[in-house]
């Protein structure tokens, strides 16, 4: 018998949720309050994506001011219950902190404090949802939702979207992408993101391995992404077996590890499975004798790998491939000033440096990538600036980019790839390998989506994306790849 495992998923596992008919008649306006509203935004792409990316350093925090000091207030939507919700809490109050520290946030000739909310909203708790995002708009004034990890996504962009507060976050489903929804952004999101799944099951596959199966957490999102990365599997050529599901409060794992072990498979996929779900799990596999090859997904980090390798040792997962969070493995987050000085100060403000929530704050790079552009801070102007096909962002695991997504009508760049490192499990540490691109991620799914009858009308109006050119040399696949196959990792 495990320790039970709490409600709630590593990723953003979105429920659809009945669409509520809520209140916004108190819910302010869109801008700080001591600023005005641009009325207008265009919504049509431009026709490519910048191959230069607007750098993460150049956003001003000198002092110069036209007057007064204002105030701008960010929030962020978390699930405190998990690990990560407790460290993106931690570097969001980072954030405004170094920010302020050095004078404020500079956006054209005003200065702003910023001012950092953290609400908690349980795991996809519509209520709790519901009650937190309309206290931050009504009472804290917050204009701009970052790195919401954990909330009911489709409450959240139902309230937030008539009262013109921008989102820039996390999640897996298609509704706040869609075309109902214009001020929900999501640069982390779990379509656009194939090239993970594709090359860890590759690397099996070249590996001797024959069988795959998924085994992850019985949600709408759970089944939407087995069925995502079997298809990623299923184009290196595995044989992909009907995938395991089990309840999100599920205390002992011993009969979900049988159930895997009769279809006896090669290579288990955790997919959607927190790091505790993932540890439970690869020891109850252990015990029931197990000598296949893992796949944990998001799950596992860096930090979790310490207490999988502490209950199962390091042998028994020795060469298991993962992703690799930790910005002080990444090449570009190391060489880059201003993300080195983040973790130097999270170091400083913290202590013990910890992963679990650098994969999840890509969106307050992408905000401020927005601020940097447009010099402002009103959400119109952000959101026309965000919609457009903006250059990628660095952020602390990698680049981010936002994208079309005319497979569900979508022609607005609205949802993206996180970037992120990865590697291999040796003697029990994680060596850093490789890293996972947004021309990779982009390319694979639509290759194992069979989407580029869908894409390519889209491509001819618009122009096909161009990605980050300091990735280019990272990247695995060309365009010739969607036509022609997929070349080997």
């Amino acid at each position: 018998m495990t320790k039970k495992t709490p409600r709630y998923l590593i990723t953003s596992i979105g429920l659809l949720l009945l669409m509520m008919t809520l209140l916004l008649a108190a819910c302010g306006s869109s801008t700080p309050a001591t600023t005005a509203t641009t009325a207008t935004s265009q919504t049509t792409p431009s026709s490519t994506v910048s191959s230069e990316t607007t750098q993460s350093t150049t956003v001003s925090s000198e002092t110069t001011q036209a007057g007064p000091q204002k105030e701008l207030n960010i929030g962020s939507l978390v699930a405190l219950v998990t690990p990560q919700g407790i460290e993106i809490q931690k570097w969001g109050e980072l954030f405004a902190k170094t920010i302020n520290a050095a004078g404020g946030l500079q956006v054209g000739d005003q200065n702003y404090k910023v001012n950092w909310h953290t609400y908690d909203v349980g795991y996809q708790d519509a209520n709790a949802t519901q009650t937190a995002v309309q206290k931050a708009i009504s009472q804290d004034k917050v204009t701009i939702l970052v790195n919401d990890f954990g909330d009911a996504t489709d409450v959240t962009a139902n309230i937030c979207d008539p009262a013109k507060v921008l989102q820039i976050s996390v999640g897996f489903i298609d509704s706040v992408v869609g075309p109902n929804y214009q001020y929900y952004f999501r640069p982390n999101g779990g379509f656009l993101a194939s090239d993970m799944p594709y090359t860890f099951a590759k690397t099996y596959k070249d590996g001797g391995a024959k069988t795959y199966i998924a085994c992850t957490v019985d949600s709408q999102q759970g089944h939407f992404a087995a069925g995502l990365y079997g298809g990623d599997a299923k184009l290196t050529g595995l044989t992909v077996k009907d995938p395991i599901f089990f309840a999100t409060d599920t205390v002992d794992y011993g009969p979900i590890a049988t159930k895997i072990m009769s279809q006896n498979p090669d290579v288990v996929d955790f997919v959607m499975n927190t790091g505790e779900q993932d540890v439970n799990l690869i020891a109850a596999l252990k015990d029931a004798g197990y000598k296949g090859k893992f796949m944990p997904g998001a799950g596992l980090d860096t930090s979790t790998l310490a207490n999988l390798v502490t209950k199962v040792g390091a042998a028994y997962v020795e060469g298991m491939l993962m992703l690799d969070t930790d910005p002080r493995q990444i090449p570009s987050s190391i060489n880059d000033p201003y993300l080195s000085s983040l973790v130097a100060a999270y170091t400083t403000e913290y202590g013990t440096f910890k992963t679990d929530g650098c994969f999840w704050v890509g969106g307050w790079f992408v905000l401020r990538d927005a601020i940097n552009a447009t010099k402002s801070v009103d959400t119109a102007v952000l959101k026309g600036y965000l919609e457009k096909s903006p250059p990628a962002t660095k952020d602390l695991v990698g680049y981010t980019q936002l994208f079309a997504r005319p497979d569900i009508k979508q022609d607005r760049t609205v949802d993206g790839p996180p970037g992120c490192g990865y590697g291999i499990v040796q003697g029990g540490q994680m060596v850093y390998k490789g890293q996972f691109t947004v021309q990779d991620e982009y390319i694979v799914t639509i290759k194992a989506m069979n989407l580029l009858s869908v894409y390519q009308p889209y491509w001819d109006k618009y122009g096909k994306p161009t990605f980050p050119a300091e990735e280019a040399p990272l990247s695995k696949l060309s365009w010739d790849d969607v036509t022609e196959g997929m070349t080997t990792p």
